[in-house]
């Protein structure tokens, strides 16, 4: 089965389990990216999707995978499923004693994220940090994207106007030598991130399955926002008055400024 770079980042935090900055980095690739998750039920109208809640030894856990065919290979028969983003997910569970458990039985990252490891994640669900990815980028180049691809994701912008400043689509060429297409969104509050991160997640997956995306939310003095005006290709976007941004709180009892210890 293809890998994907939830694997590499999960390899790379397993193979250094003391390095804050491993931990960050999968964190970060975790929270950005998209997971195919098993409901409760069929969500029909439902704004808000319940996960399917499985109790096993070390605790109740939702169940998710970094891609649809990692899900196929789980189920043993037809389930409601939803594609949420890492961040929504977290969201959903934060506050409910609920871990993840994520690619489990089919993949090496398989691993049980447990509950104050979800609420860790959730407090630092407003402060954003794309620096994990891009300081892991050698270069920020030109996006490789058809047509069809530009103008999904042009649809979907389109209906961010008053939201953020600017938005720009560039390739990035990791340390690995692995490439991904990125979108930096500069200016987003940080509770509009998540609806933001569906919809774009939504259209990039329509048009390029199996791809990988790195959406990263940057404000107008981050020093890579200059590569990505070079090289990148822009949205056009009227500008108005931006939201403002609200922070969450910490979780309790977790030290703020590190990562959890996963195993």
């Amino acid at each position: 089965m293809t890998q994907t770079p939830l694997d590499a980042a999960h390899a790379a935090m397993m193979a250094d389990a003391e390095s804050d900055a491993r931990r960050r980095a999968y964190w970060s690739r975790l929270l950005g990216s998209e997971l195919f998750v098993l409901l409760a039920a069929e969500p029909g109208h439902a704004a808000t999707p319940e996960p399917r809640i499985e109790h096993l030894s070390e605790g109740p856990i939702a169940l998710a995978f970094d891609s649809d065919a990692r899900l196929g290979a789980f189920l043993e028969a037809p389930a409601p499923t939803a594609a949420l983003s890492g961040r929504r997910l977290v969201a959903l569970l934060a506050g409910r004693g609920i871990g993840i458990g994520l690619n489990l039985g089919v993949a090496n990252s398989a691993i049980l994220l447990p509950s104050d490891a979800v609420e860790w994640a959730a407090s630092h669900l407003a402060p954003l940090h794309p620096q994990t990815i891009l300081a892991e980028a050698h270069q920020i180049g030109p996006p490789d994207a058809t047509p069809a691809l530009i103008a999904a994701l042009d649809a979907r912008i389109a209906a961010l106007a008053g939201q953020c400043a600017e938005v720009w689509l560039a390739r990035l060429t990791h340390s690995d030598g692995s490439a991904t297409q990125a979108l930096a969104i500069v200016g987003m509050a940080a509770e509009a991130r998540p609806a933001a991160l569906e919809a774009l997640g939504e259209a990039y997956r329509l048009e390029a399955p199996g791809g990988a995306l790195d959406m990263l939310f940057l404000d107008a003095t981050d020093p890579a926002l200059a590569a990505f005006r070079r090289n990148g290709l822009g949205f056009d976007l009227p500008q108005r008055p931006a939201l403002q941004t609200r922070a969450l709180p910490g979780a309790p009892g977790l030290d703020p400024d590190r990562p959890p210890r996963l195993r």
